[in-house]
Protein backbone atom coordinates (compact mmCIF):
# COMPACT_ATOMS: atom_id res chain seq x y z
CA UNK A 1 0.00 0.00 0.00
CA UNK A 2 1.40 3.51 -1.02
CA UNK A 3 0.87 6.71 0.19
CA UNK A 4 2.00 10.00 0.30
CA UNK A 5 5.58 11.29 0.93
CA UNK A 6 6.49 7.38 0.21
CA UNK A 7 9.25 6.67 -2.14
CA UNK A 8 7.90 4.33 -5.53
CA UNK A 9 8.97 2.83 -8.44
CA UNK A 10 7.69 4.66 -11.40
CA UNK A 11 8.38 4.21 -14.87
CA UNK A 12 9.69 7.44 -17.02
CA UNK A 13 10.35 8.40 -20.78
CA UNK A 14 12.72 10.29 -22.08
CA UNK A 15 13.54 10.07 -26.08
CA UNK A 16 11.89 7.23 -26.84
CA UNK A 17 13.68 5.16 -23.41
CA UNK A 18 12.23 4.02 -20.87
CA UNK A 19 13.17 3.05 -17.35
CA UNK A 20 12.38 2.46 -13.80
CA UNK A 21 13.45 5.23 -11.31
CA UNK A 22 12.46 5.31 -8.00
CA UNK A 23 10.16 8.93 -6.91
CA UNK A 24 8.75 10.72 -4.08
CA UNK A 25 4.87 9.97 -4.20
CA UNK A 26 3.43 13.63 -4.37
CA UNK A 27 4.23 16.60 -6.48
CA UNK A 28 7.06 18.93 -5.18
CA UNK A 29 6.83 22.57 -6.92
CA UNK A 30 9.68 23.40 -9.47
CA UNK A 31 9.47 26.62 -7.01
CA UNK A 32 10.04 24.96 -3.64
CA UNK A 33 13.21 25.33 -1.97
CA UNK A 34 12.59 24.73 1.79
CA UNK A 35 13.28 21.18 3.12
CA UNK A 36 10.80 18.93 1.67
CA UNK A 37 9.35 18.08 5.37
CA UNK A 38 7.99 21.81 5.36
CA UNK A 39 5.80 21.41 2.73
CA UNK A 40 2.40 21.14 4.15
CA UNK A 41 0.47 21.76 0.65
CA UNK A 42 -1.96 18.27 -0.68
CA UNK A 43 0.46 17.91 -3.93
CA UNK A 44 -0.71 14.24 -4.13
CA UNK A 45 -4.91 15.10 -4.98
CA UNK A 46 -5.31 16.41 -8.47
CA UNK A 47 -8.54 15.84 -9.46
CA UNK A 48 -8.69 14.16 -13.26
CA UNK A 49 -11.84 16.98 -14.04
CA UNK A 50 -9.38 19.60 -13.09
CA UNK A 51 -5.43 18.88 -12.70
CA UNK A 52 -5.20 20.38 -16.44
CA UNK A 53 -6.14 23.78 -15.40
CA UNK A 54 -5.36 24.22 -11.80
CA UNK A 55 -2.53 26.37 -11.91
CA UNK A 56 -0.19 23.88 -9.28
CA UNK A 57 -1.10 20.73 -11.74
CA UNK A 58 -0.96 22.35 -14.96
CA UNK A 59 2.46 22.47 -15.70
CA UNK A 60 3.59 19.22 -14.54
CA UNK A 61 0.64 17.48 -15.87
CA UNK A 62 1.66 19.21 -19.71
CA UNK A 63 5.29 18.16 -19.14
CA UNK A 64 6.17 15.30 -16.71
CA UNK A 65 4.56 11.84 -16.64
CA UNK A 66 5.40 8.93 -15.05
CA UNK A 67 3.60 5.78 -14.67
CA UNK A 68 3.14 4.23 -11.74
CA UNK A 69 2.26 0.10 -11.48
CA UNK A 70 -0.36 -0.65 -8.83
CA UNK A 71 -2.85 -3.19 -8.68
CA UNK A 72 -5.14 -1.22 -7.01
CA UNK A 73 -6.73 2.08 -5.18
CA UNK A 74 -8.69 2.60 -2.41
CA UNK A 75 -10.19 6.18 -1.49
CA UNK A 76 -10.48 7.27 2.70
CA UNK A 77 -13.81 7.49 4.04
CA UNK A 78 -14.82 9.35 7.03
CA UNK A 79 -16.58 7.34 9.11
CA UNK A 80 -17.47 7.83 13.29
CA UNK A 81 -14.31 6.14 14.24
CA UNK A 82 -11.85 7.99 12.22
CA UNK A 83 -11.20 7.66 8.22
CA UNK A 84 -10.93 4.37 6.84
CA UNK A 85 -9.38 3.05 3.54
Amino acid sequence: MFCPTTTIDTIVESDGKRWLERMRWGLVPSWWSKPLKELKLATFNARAETVATKPFFRGPFKRNRCLIPLSGYFEWQDTPSGKQP
